[in-house]
Formats: C-alpha cells, structure tokens, sequence
C-alpha cells in the first residue's frame, strides 16, 4: 500500500515499555515520505527533556533497513527526527491523538488513568 501521508502513530506513556514502542516505530523513520510520525504523550513535567535524554539510550546509533533485498544503514539520531517532525512530544492528550491513526496506550496500570482515556473522540 502507497502512502503519500505518514502513518500517524500516538504512544501514550512515556516509561520504559512507551519509550521501547517509540523506538520500534521509530526505527522505521527514515527521509521517505512514508515514515511514520510518532507523536509521545506524557503528563510529566519535564517530558521533552526526559525523552531527549531517555529515547537516544534506546536506539542504537545505526538501524539497517532492508530495502529492494540489499541492507541499507541509516542514523536514527532523535534531534533529525524531532527537526523532520517525526517525533512529536506532546502533553496535551487532546492534540496528541487528534491526528493520530494509531493509538497505543501504556500508562501505569490504574483504574483512574485508564478511565481518563475513555474520553477521547473514538
């Protein structure tokens, strides 16, 4: 399937198991048009310092992509993504998902949190 948006992909939770998901999604990212955006959203204070510091320490300094049978290596370096808006840190939880057509929950296991969420437009 052709693209000529990026599939927009929300992650909600910006602890080790959302960071991981981000990673994953972000190691497809590369200067095609058809990279996903990943937007992470997170109710902490310090977010983009958290994921600036946090989110380079799961990537490893070169990804290899398969393309057309032959491996191809690319740098995946967070501030490229973040300046090429395919990484979005965001908390307002409204924004983060409004583009979104995947959204992926990992917020901490509480009835309260989890129940805050049902709110969003479906």
């Amino acid at each position: 399937m052709s693209q000529t948006k990026p599939l927009n992909i929300t992650t909600i939770g910006a602890g080790t198991i959302g960071l991981s998901y981000a990673t994953l999604h972000l190691s497809h990212a590369s200067k095609d048009v058809s990279a996903p955006q990943i937007t992470i959203h997170d109710t902490r204070p310090d977010l983009e310092e958290h994921i600036l510091k946090t989110l380079p320490t799961y990537i490893p300094c070169t990804l290899e992509k398969l393309r057309n049978d032959r491996r191809i290596a690319y740098e995946v370096e967070i501030d490229d993504c973040v300046s090429v808006h395919r990484l979005i840190i965001n908390n307002d939880l409204e924004s983060a998902v409004a583009e979104a057509h995947i959204v992926q929950e990992q917020g901490p296991e509480d009835a309260e949190f989890k129940t805050a969420l049902e709110i969003l437009p479906a």
